[in-house]
């Protein structure tokens, strides 16, 4: 299992909020300011790290920001590493110091270090470099651009006085040394406790599989093993199931514990698509095994179990802490939110037959291609919930004696119901904006969920999407209105509220993805009631379906040119994983040639030529990679592609998001 690292991932959440506040009020977006991390840390020869940090803060404004959503700089210190890593923290401290705008913090990270192939191994993050070494002395140095700020970073590491050939990789974000180990015979004494997750979401069964979302948050269990005899563990392995649910995982190795030592095991699972299936809460049990060796080579076996609940496909827990380490704060409580990306599902077929809708109210401009043709699609999408008495419903709730849960609908359940709370009518919103190209976010506050929509000038729309009502709620108000609350709300709500901004497309990068939905008719709207509004100009078209539409309508404008952007695997022995993506398009009257370039995560890199077809706003092209043959199927909306695509050969399905290149 991947261990977590010391690279404080929270600042770039934090740093990117900052960058929000001031482009979301409509501030001109500040000069590049520096934020300083400074580490000093001492490993103990049985892995133990003590780390001093100072982390000061460009200007107070800034400093101010994180005070707020972080009340307790303890958290902040815990968000950085316990609960998100391989170890665990002892002795921890933490405090705020106003005179010099820095958060001063240390603890004691027991298992930082771990003995791998006779190799010591502590994951510091990658993209550090190292820039100076004397001895068993290393200082490690990091910059990152984060929003409007540059991180620097400067870790001084004193390992060991027995270690030796350290190295640091910056592939791996390794640092990696060797030390003696005495041999002591005798039988070990493995101190062992399995601490789980209580409850798993099936809405994003995908994500915990994905080690890399969230800088290792979503781990479903972790093992400590301790070792406090007089002699060495030898060869652990470990390994975990969720009876039903998911099989046996790949052993973690270990070579050795030090007496003293400490290893902390995750566990991600690769989670049955069947858990989309369940409507309510089902136990479950999972399930640890594990085996070493003393020094003589003989072997120890045993288990460990622990009862726990997959909750249903729409019930959606807030918090992803564990009940014993939360503090009751709002950042706690809803640690969760970002995960709401995956019940944005902006390319399940009702959600694009909405915003075609939406698209063809809207006179069929190009929602992407301008701010007055984005303001016309969003005021249409408006206007289409009201005129189909789309409302506001009181949310339902569950979980109470745990931490906040509550039932969340898809966009389908939402236009299937004609209702919705504020979360539900958000992500809806969303979706249908992010299915013509929009880029939208939701914003988390206490209480309350709404959308923001970036448009094509990179301004930001605010949308009170819980301004409408249907005829059993009461009168709606306009679109303008709805958007005027918006933007009254929004500079306080971020300036001076707790809360999540959820970077949908930043999200479904890392791997947060959407369950397997059941496949609805594509005339599921039309069975539903749906149809444009009396007296539109677009009311007087009839709604054409999507294999008549390719029929009939001519290609878009010429698409040749070069796009990149992300592509997301869903379906296969790689589901989960993301990577980036360029195409390089060559269009010649409906017919299309060209190159594809993939480089996913982990890395696994290719290319291959392609060929297809364009007719309408319908994009079909064929392409070949290592033998294997795919299929993709795309909408285009000005210069943005998304689509599906998938390998009859090997079963293999993902999706694509690419934008043209200036």
């Amino acid at each position: 299992m991947k261990k977590g690292h010391f690279l404080p991932i929270v600042v770039i959440v934090l740093s990117f909020l900052l960058f929000w506040a001031g482009l979301a009020t409509g501030q001109e977006i500040p000069q590049f300011k520096i934020t300083r991390l400074n580490a000093d840390g001492i490993l103990t020869s049985t892995g133990d790290l003590h780390l001093d940090i100072n982390w000061k803060m460009p200007a107070n404004a800034d400093y101010i920001a994180i005070k707020r959503l972080y009340p307790s700089p303890y958290i902040l210190l815990r968000d950085v590493v316990s609960g998100r890593s391989s170890f665990f923290v002892e002795n921890a401290k933490a405090e705020y110091k106003d005179a010099t705008n820095s958060i001063v913090m240390s603890a004691d990270f027991k298992g930082a270090a771990v003995l791998r192939r006779q190799r010591w191994e502590v994951d510091m993050g990658r993209d550090m470099e190292l820039v100076w070494q004397e001895g068993q002395r290393v200082i490690l140095l990091q910059i990152l651009p984060l929003g409007s700020m540059f991180m620097v970073g400067k870790y001084n590491i004193r390992l060991p006085q027995e270690a030796t050939n350290i190295k640091y990789s910056i592939d791996s974000g390794l640092l990696t040394f060797s030390m003696p180990i005495p041999q002591v015979l005798g039988k070990p004494q493995l101190e062992v406790k399995l601490k789980c997750k209580p409850r798993i979401a099936a809405s994003v069964y995908k994500v915990y599989g994905n080690k890399q979302i969230g800088n290792g948050t979503f781990w479903a269990a972790k093992t400590v093993f301790m070792n406090t005899g007089k002699s060495s563990v030898r060869d652990l392995e470990v390994r975990y199931r969720i009876s039903g649910y998911a099989d046996w995982s790949p052993s973690s190795k270990y070579s050795t514990i030090v007496p003293g030592g400490t290893v902390v095991d995750l566990y991600y699972p690769i989670i049955s698509p069947k858990a989309a299936e369940l409507r309510t809460e089902t136990p479950v049990d999972l399930e640890v095994e594990y085996s070493y060796k003393d020094e003589a080579g003989h072997v120890y076996r045993d288990s460990d179990s622990a009862r726990i609940s997959i909750l249903g496909i729409n019930q959606f827990e807030f918090s992803n802490i564990l009940p014993e380490e939360n503090t009751g704060t709002w950042t706690d409580n809803f640690s969760n939110a970002p995960l709401l990306a995956a019940f944005v599902t902006r390319l399940d077929d009702p959600v694009k037959a909405f915003a075609g809708m939406a698209s063809q109210l809207a006179g069929g401009a190009a929602a992407s291609s301008s701010d007055d043709d984005a303001l016309t699609y969003c005021k249409a999408l408006y206007d289409l919930e009201v005129a189909h008495g789309i409302s506001y419903q009181t949310p339902s709730g569950f979980l109470v004696e745990y931490s906040g849960g509550q039932d969340i609908k898809y966009p389908r359940d939402v236009l299937r119901d004609r209702s919705g709370t504020c979360v539900d009518l958000a992500i809806t919103y969303a979706a249908a904006c992010e299915a013509v190209g929009l880029r939208a976010y939701l914003l988390v506050i206490p209480g309350h969920v709404y959308p923001l929509i970036e448009l094509p000038s990179g301004q930001i729309l605010p949308v009170e999407t819980t301004g409408v009502a249907g005829a059993a709620v009461g009168k709606s108000v306009t679109f303008e209105e709805a958007v005027k609350i918006g933007q009254k709300n929004l500079p306080k709500d971020l300036n001076e509220k707790p809360h999540f901004l959820v970077d949908l497309r930043e999200m479904w990068r890392q791997g947060v993805s959407s369950p397997e939905l059941p496949r609805l008719d594509a005339d599921v709207l039309q069975r539903w009631g749906y149809k444009l509004p009396t007296g539109s100009a677009a009311s007087q078209q009839q709604i054409p379906q999507p294999q008549a539409a390719q029929q009939s309508l001519p290609p878009v404008a010429d698409l040749s040119g070069t796009y990149r952007g992300t592509v997301l695997i869903t379906k296969g022995p790689a589901a989960g994983k993301t990577g980036y993506v360029m195409i390089m398009l060559q269009q010649n009257g409906a017919s299309i040639r060209g190159q594809f370039m993939f480089d996913l995560v982990p890395p696994a890199q290719g290319s291959g030529p392609l060929e297809g077809q364009v007719q309408g706003n319908q994009l079909n092209f064929r392409m070949t990679v290592m033998g294997i043959a795919y299929e993709f199927q795309g909408v285009i909306q000005g210069n943005t592609i998304q689509g599906r695509f998938q390998s009859i050969q090997t079963g293999e399905a993902g999706e694509f998001y690419i934008n043209k290149s200036s």
